[in-house]
């Protein structure tokens, strides 16, 4: 009945690093249980997916997870829709630490105890309990070799890995790519695709003298090309879209017409350039757009960067607007935005335990940087044209 009470995944994992010693006593027996499992040359932690019938609504209305506002069979079933339910296993043990993960609940247990003032053991014998049951089923379904087989046919697919060509995607869900695109006429696309084929670097164009106005300059004539809303004083308008360069350069004493200060701050001689400098849309690794300056002798080209996935509509039209200036600069990674557009590229979903942004070692042998989740109810007329990826089959020692 463990599966009571659990509604869906989530991406957060909490960490236990302090447990009971009856606590500990189990979770050491299941690493013992788990030593009859074959991992391949060069892997250090088992997998196994532990599963659990959810139970019926009467032991429902009997459990301590009870929600007055569930109070038919039908709400029931529309809450827990499930009749078995799926929860991934890790464990590995290295350099005296034990860690095991279940769910969301991850134990991280240091053999030689760290001394911590503020920690307290927490009881987890229930959970644990549990999952020693659960391991010794899917053991004993290994060696009836049994396992495998029941995984491969009922993992429900928002646990799996797979990919779709993109404009089989779209051509599924139009309002996705009405939303992707928005913004970006079919004519900019075109003017993009035709003029990013030659991606050269021209050093003929390179900026002699060097100052952060200029800079700011190019900036501005981007936000122009997205309709941003400019002020009368460019820094001001870099400071409400762009970086700070990771340092306040902004509001400190710099010269912004001065070649040396960009001079000095470009070589690291003043300020800082934290985590995300050159930033001329600020945003998460997904929607920020950089346009980082390269030396060349004594003079600036530019090079121009973003996600090819997640916001490629404000890129699209950022090298636009520097290609009419003819400013020095190229783009990178521009094959995978054109195959974005051309709707060559792929889209992957990935496990609802995953947070679909940063997923690519997901899928090794392909090139894939555009991440969702499976979900029945929306996504059922795809599932059959989803390449998904075949399950890893777990294996006993000889």
């Amino acid at each position: 009945m463990i599966g009571i009470g659990v509604k869906e995944t989530t991406f957060w994992t909490q960490e236990v690093k302090h447990i009971t010693a009856e606590s500990e006593k189990i979770l050491n027996e299941i690493m013992d249980m788990i030593k009859v499992i074959a991992l391949d040359d060069g892997e250090e932690v088992i997998k196994l997916w532990l599963h659990e019938e959810r139970g019926t609504f009467t032991e429902y209305k009997r459990s301590r997870y009870y929600d007055k506002s569930i109070d038919t069979k039908e709400t029931f079933l529309r809450d827990y829709p499930e009749k078995t339910m799926w929860f991934p296993f890790y464990a590995t043990e290295q350099d005296n630490v034990k860690y095991v993960w279940i769910h969301n609940l991850s134990f991280r247990i240091n053999e030689e105890r760290l001394p911590d003032n503020h920690a307290f053991e927490q009881d987890c014998t229930k959970i644990l309990t549990w999952a020693k049951t659960a391991v010794e089923r899917a053991i004993q379904e290994l060696k009836d070799g049994t396992y495998n087989e029941r995984v491969a046919k009922e993992l429900p697919y928002k646990y799996r890995y797979g990919t779709i060509k993109r404009n089989v995607f779209w051509k599924y869900y139009p309002d996705d790519k009405r939303e992707s695109l928005e913004g970006l006429t079919d004519n900019e696309i075109k003017e993009f695709m035709n003029v990013v084929k030659d991606n050269e670097l021209h050093l003929e164009n390179a900026i002699e003298d060097m100052t952060f106005n200029k800079y700011f300059d190019m900036a501005l004539t981007c936000y122009k090309e997205l309709g941003y809303e400019i002020f009368d004083s460019v820094p001001r308008t870099f400071f409400k879209y762009g970086e700070d360069f990771g340092g306040g350069v902004l509001e400190s004493e710099i010269d912004f017409d001065s070649v040396q200060d960009f001079n000095n701050f470009f070589d690291g001689k003043c300020g800082n350039m934290g985590g995300h400098p050159w930033g001329i849309i600020r945003g998460s690794s997904r929607t920020r757009i950089n346009l980082y300056p390269e030396r060349h002798g004594n003079k600036f080209c530019f090079h121009l960067s973003g996600n090819p996935n997640w916001n490629v509509k404000s890129l699209v039209k950022c090298y636009i607007a520097l290609k009419k200036i003819n400013a020095p600069f190229y783009i990178y990674n521009p094959q995978e935005i054109i195959d974005y557009l051309d709707e060559v590229d792929l889209v992957g979903f990935v496990s609802r335990d995953d947070f679909p942004a940063y997923c690519q070692l997901s899928f090794p042998n392909q090139k894939v940087n555009d991440f969702r989740h499976f979900y029945d109810e929306s996504n059922s007329e795809i599932k059959n044209l989803i390449d998904w990826q075949k399950i890893k089959e777990v294996k006993l020692k000889q």
